[in-house]
């Protein structure tokens, strides 16, 4: 795991074989006391909290942390369970009633799912295809290099724009779709 940001502001820094806390105020917390206090411990707590999350595949909740969510071996299907081991409930698409559940687990599936977006055909695009993309509103031809986007103005390629963040639709016009 990575450097990890606490909900207190307290950053955990990994270098090599050493763990550094610095709190809130950018101060390197052993450098001034010899002991953790219960900001640094709490920091710590959500660090190994993440960083068992991350090994068992789990998405914890920011806003409610005691529900975490894993997908049910490649069905789609999403399990959310609550750190009390009493309460859990599933999902089996984005377009479950989520109106029956109570307004607690209606916002951690909202959450989850604004986490996780559906991806779209224009991820999937392999080098070399041509697509016609709406960017930022306005709808032209782009072709997929290896690692970015490049839009084709009258016969040229403009190599200037990054646009994955700004796509909001697109359909593969070369090789042609089969139908």
């Amino acid at each position: 795991m990575n450097d990890f940001t606490a909900s207190n502001g307290h950053e955990i820094l990994i270098e090599e074989e050493r763990v550094r806390v610095i709190d809130a105020g950018g101060a390197n917390v052993l450098d001034l006391f010899d002991y953790f206090d219960q900001s640094d411990m709490q920091a710590l707590r959500e660090f190994f909290q993440a960083e068992a999350d991350e090994r068992l595949g789990r998405w914890r909740s920011a806003k409610n942390p005691v529900w975490t969510a894993v997908v049910q071996d490649g069905s789609g299907v999403v399990l959310f369970r609550h750190d009390d081991g009493q309460r859990e409930f599933s999902v089996e698409s984005r377009e479950t009633q989520l109106h029956r559940w109570s307004p607690e687990l209606r916002e951690v599936a909202r959450e989850y799912f604004d986490a996780h977006p559906e991806p779209k055909p224009w991820h999937e695009a392999e080098a070399d295809e041509i697509w016609r993309l709406t960017v930022n509103g306005v709808e032209s031809a782009w072709v997929r290099r290896p690692e970015v986007w490049e839009r084709i103005s009258d016969g040229f390629l403009l190599r200037n724009a990054p646009v994955s963040k700004g796509i909001t639709d697109g359909r593969r016009i070369f090789p042609e779709v089969a139908s």
